[in-house]
């Protein structure tokens, strides 16, 4: 197992989520199914980036600011030239500005965009937790205390690999009051980033790039490996039936993960208890 993940992630269900043992399957999701609005937003060094541009285009703007320069020092011997020299410095330097304006308000709006489509074509996620106990998941994401939660090894989950032939592997996300800034080192980043108002959810993410075939496909079922599976966890309010069947689902498949109850602690809190057989 690498040192680089937790010995254990997990991930809270619904109870119509019985289904996994039963099929074998687990969702990547579109990232319209994410849950923060801020959700893959990013921004760029426009300063850097538009100047960059504008000197490729016309290298003649530093070239006249540079000569300009030389020609103010010399202004005592050369004073017809100076509200020439002057003139030009500002048409330039206004030339400057303008675009940098104007690439400012565009940029961010022509980009972003062609990268959502981008990734709503590529891409699908698959998020889980390394915090085991968290009762704001048990609410927003076993619907409301009734559903379950699946403890695994973060090595074994999936069978997939990664487009350099290793085996899939989640990253965390990063919490942070700050826009994601665009880099090309990794285009994709911004999609482990989120508001720290989320903090508390310590998410990791596996991300996997769609075949041709599968791309249209909503939602995206991936088989994963039920051996991966340590703990099956069950909600507070999870009804018999549910246990049950996902009990019955478990046996038909010949594993037998450690099966536990949320129940009410003696100290004003949740805690997780073996399930009685």
């Amino acid at each position: 197992m690498s040192a680089a993940y937790p010995a254990l992630l997990y991930k809270y269900l619904p109870p119509a989520r019985a289904d996994i043992f039963e099929t074998g399957k687990l969702c990547f999701s579109h990232r319209r199914a994410l849950n923060d609005p801020l959700e893959f937003h990013f921004s760029f060094d426009t300063a850097a980036m538009v100047q960059d541009a504008v000197a490729a285009r016309d290298p003649r703007f530093d070239e006249a600011i540079n000569e300009g320069v030389e020609r103010l020092i010399l202004k005592d011997r050369y004073r017809e030239w100076d509200r020439q020299v002057l003139a030009d410095l500002i048409r330039a330097e206004t030339h400057r500005r303008i675009d940098l304006s104007a690439a400012a308000d565009t940029l961010h709006a022509q980009i972003q965009p062609d990268l959502l489509e981008l990734l709503d074509t590529l891409f699908r996620i698959f998020s889980c937790t390394e915090n085991g106990m968290c009762v704001p998941m048990w609410t927003h994401y076993t619907e409301n205390h009734t559903g379950f939660q699946i403890a695994f090894e973060p090595g074994e989950l999936f069978g997939l690999t990664d487009s350099d032939g290793a085996r899939l592997a989640p990253r965390p996300v990063k919490y942070t009051d700050e826009r994601y800034v665009f880099q090309d080192a990794d285009p994709f980043e911004f999609a482990y980033q989120k508001m720290a108002d989320w903090a508390y959810e310590k998410e990791w993410r596996y991300s996997r790039e769609m075949a041709a075939d599968d791309r249209d496909a909503l939602p995206n079922l991936v088989d994963f490996e039920i051996g991966a599976i340590r703990e099956v966890t069950f909600a507070l309010q999870a009804t018999r039936e549910l246990i049950s069947r996902i009990r019955a689902a478990l046996d038909a498949r010949g594993h037998r993960p450690a099966l536990n109850r949320i129940t009410l602690g003696h100290h004003y809190r949740l805690e997780k208890t073996p399930l009685e057989s």
